[in-house]
């Protein structure tokens, strides 16, 4: 499996998911009380959540039949047309 590339993705308070900067996905984590081990690089989850606040990182190619058990995730692969 290809780890790049790398793509992130927020969902805040059950609002649809939305496609995020690497930036704004290590916001979300701190603001979730997640923070990476020294020396592991600024992302500290493959995904999580808390609360209102929910993350998830995939890597390469992504479908939105990988994710049926997710619809609403499915739905915003399909928004942002990955294949």
């Amino acid at each position: 499996m290809s780890l790049e590339p790398t793509r992130y993705w927020l969902r805040i308070s059950g609002l649809p998911w939305q496609e995020a900067s690497r930036d704004q996905f290590v916001a979300a984590e701190h603001r979730a009380g997640f923070y990476p081990n020294p020396g592991c690089g600024p992302v500290a989850t493959g995904g999580f959540g808390s609360g209102p606040i929910e993350g998830r990182v995939t890597y390469g190619e992504i479908k939105a039949e990988d994710y049926a058990g997710d619809p609403d995730f499915a739905k915003a692969i399909n928004k942002f047309k990955v294949s």
